[in-house]
């Protein structure tokens, strides 16, 4: 008897399992002042990754991390897109190294603003959204 065939789907990184390279043990600070509750109300989708950030690996690095200051901001954290979205004026898409093309597509079609770290920054510290520049999207996801 022949030994079972290997499966050819690729497993998650873990942090245990992750190359030395992609591994980061501490992060810098997203945001010197915040002002409490700076995003109360807001509808946000996250796609791409954080590794200034730190934690997590390969399509999650730094997400976990993203998310806890959004929600300690007071923003309610969404998986996808929705034409709901569309419809409040408190709705952006936070945007990090090598976003996912769907969704970067889906938000530009439903008018959805798109920051990144830096308009994140400025949200916390008080800004309006409607003050915080775009981000530009240059290179998506390639997936795994």
């Amino acid at each position: 008897a022949s030994p079972p065939e290997a499966s050819r789907k690729r497993l998650a990184e873990t942090p245990d399992t992750a190359p030395a390279a992609k591994r980061q043990t501490t992060a810098p600070p997203v945001v010197a002042v915040a002002v409490p509750d700076a995003l109360k109300h807001f509808l946000v989708v996250i796609t791409g990754v954080f590794p200034e950030l730190g934690g997590g690996c390969g399509l999650h690095e730094g997400k976990d991390k993203a998310t806890e200051v959004l929600v300690g901001s007071g923003a309610s954290v969404k998986a996808g897109i929705t034409k709901a979205m569309s419809k409040t004026a408190k709705a952006f898409v936070l945007v990090g190294d090598r976003p996912g093309a769907s969704k970067v597509s889906k938000a530009t079609a439903l008018d959805i603003k798109l920051i990144n770290m830096n308009g994140l920054r400025r949200l916390l510290a008080g800004e309006l959204l409607a003050d915080v520049d775009a981000a530009v999207v240059n290179e998506f996801s390639a997936g795994y």
